[in-house]
């Protein structure tokens, strides 16, 4: 008996063209239920252009059986009993069990495991769990998706992905489905049970159960005891914030390390719990434009730099998160200001609230420097020491102008020293023809090798967001924090490298802060004198 249902041995094996005319809502109707997340999984499936749907009756795995156990102690039904089914999808026709051996990765859509539980009173019915390919529109951006492992009739095939969980609603809740799903992001094998969370909850669904709720102390101690890094934020009690939400959470997101929204909605007593990994990036959004245009907003970086670092973050084009729900289902869009909602107590007295109460962020464990100090930190850098421009350089001469008028962009990404590597070998110039000079990667990967890096892509609005494309970037070491506010110099050994039209910045080694600006940095050719792409859209994908 194996561990998972996604690889678990089947007891029977049906294959079902689906191809149209054939409905999907019926069948599922039909033989399931209407489930929200299930008519969401349609919806995807025919985007994707599934063709056959392959049905297995999962005969038995270790975690669908501890939750088996757990579910009849906490009804107090010792005969309790369930049914689960994979549900696996292809945009491949076939019709027989034996044309699944041919099937590639790249065939394979996805997976839903389906668990019927027959309960005292009813039978229930929800997506136990699930991993569906994401969208391919463009403009989607989704990162830090993990591989996982299915066995179909016996044939071992990978789907990439974050898994989606559905609450059953009496031994685990939204809290439990969206902790599976970061810790899905870090673990190995991407296992963390239900079993497993309420035994770090102290939940044994006798003299402790789940009706006075899960909290988001509770989350951040499982995360703890699992060795996941995490940042907390709290706008219930921290009144006096500037920040608005997502600030915290876009910079792990574009990196790809997913956040958890821990919000009060205003249907009920209880809070809710949502998971998010991705961005939508809308390349014609006004909201940017009006701002510098017409209604003067500053932009939030944090107190200690607001008037000397002013710049335009990157997710100022960002519409929407991408995540998951477990009520409602999977690779969802929800609109950034969704939260910041009107709602009326008594006709005529309607005011704004946001419901948010926690965003809890995920890190890798090595990192130091938090996001939003590095991103002040680099912009502090940009605007009081790599403020000299070349201005026998015409794009050097742009970017300039927006640094005096506070118009840079700056795109955040947490990446690896190799990353940078590959990403520099990949970089086109407009012109097509020039590229990073060879002669610059030793020293290139003498800077950077074995370090986890925070990079911050440099580029003007119109540049960034209709063509992905930047000026430069800055790189700050993420695995140190040498001083809170630093000089750049005090902080050396967080400044890695800038690079701009033409010309590669590294810090002196005898920097001091007595040195004049002009003596700070050592220079050296980088092949591109124009614009290139931005990290994640290279043109050159070898």
């Amino acid at each position: 008996m194996g561990r998972h249902a996604r690889t678990a041995d089947a007891a029977t094996i049906d294959v079902k063209p689906i191809e149209r005319p054939y409905q999907l809502f019926d069948f599922f109707e039909e033989t399931y239920g209407d489930i929200a997340p299930l008519r969401r999984a349609i919806v995807q499936l025919r985007s994707h252009g599934a063709k056959t749907m392959v049905i297995e009756r999962v005969s038995s795995a270790t975690e669908l059986d501890e939750e088996n156990e757990d579910l009849a102690i906490a009804t107090g039904n010792k005969q309790f009993e369930s049914r689960s089914f994979r549900l696996s999808f292809f945009d491949q026709a076939f019709r027989e069990k034996s044309d699944i051996t041919h099937l590639k990765d790249e065939n394979f859509i996805g997976y839903l495991i389906v668990k019927q539980d027959f309960l005292p009173a009813n039978k229930r019915c929800r997506v136990y769990e699930s991993v569906i390919k994401k969208n391919t529109q463009l403009h989607n951006f989704v990162r830090g998706e993990q591989k996982f492992l299915c066995h179909i009739a016996g044939k071992p095939l990978h789907v990439s992905g974050y898994l989606y969980c559905q609450q059953n609603g009496i031994t685990n809740v939204c809290v439990h489905a969206a902790l599976r799903t970061i810790a899905a992001r870090f673990l190995p094998d991407h296992d963390l049970s239900y079993r497993e969370i309420n035994r770090l909850l102290n939940i044994d669904h006798v003299k402790s159960t789940l009706k006075d709720g899960v909290f988001s102390s509770d989350m951040v101690s499982v995360l703890q005891a699992k060795g996941i890094k995490y940042i907390q934020s709290d706008f219930e009690n921290d009144k006096d914030s500037t920040a608005p939400f997502e600030k915290f959470i876009y910079d792990h997101i574009e990196s790809g390390f997913p956040v958890i929204i821990y919000f009060k909605p205003t249907t009920t007593d209880k809070c809710h719990v949502i998971s998010v990994f991705g961005h939508t990036f809308n390349q014609d959004a006004w909201v940017q434009s009006a701002d510098r245009h017409y209604f003067s907003i500053s932009q939030y970086v944090g107190p200690a730099y607001q008037k000397e670092t002013k710049y335009i973050p990157s997710d100022s084009w960002l519409s929407m998160f991408v995540g998951h729900d477990d009520n409602v289902g999977s690779n969802l869009c929800i609109p950034r200001h969704y939260f910041q909602t009107k709602f009326t107590k008594e006709p005529g007295k309607e005011h704004l609230v946001n419901p948010v109460r926690h965003i809890i962020s995920t890190l890798p464990n090595e990192v130091v420097l938090d996001p939003e100090s590095a991103e002040a930190m680099a912009a502090r850098y940009l605007a009081k020491y790599l403020d000299k421009p070349n201005l026998s350089n015409p794009w050097s001469r742009r970017y300039y102008k927006a640094l005096r008028l506070g118009h840079v962009v700056l795109r955040p990404l947490l990446i690896t020293g190799g990353d940078y590597e590959d990403h520099l070998k990949r970089l086109t110039a407009w012109d097509l023809r020039n590229r990073i000079l060879p002669d610059v990667y030793a020293t290139i990967q003498k800077l950077v090798a074995n370090h986890r890096i925070w990079m911050f892509e440099i580029s003007i609005p119109e540049l960034f967001s209709a063509v992905k494309r930047k000026i430069g970037e800055i790189l700050l070491r993420a695995d140190i924090n040498d001083h809170p506010n630093p000089d750049i110099t005090q902080g050396k050994r967080v400044f890695l490298l800038a690079r701009f039209p033409g010309r590669f910045f590294r810090l002196r080694e005898d920097a001091s802060p007595k040195s004049k600006s002009s003596d700070l940095f050592k220079e050296f050719p980088s092949g591109i004198e124009e614009h290139s792409e931005v990290y994640g859209c290279e043109e050159n994908t070898k």
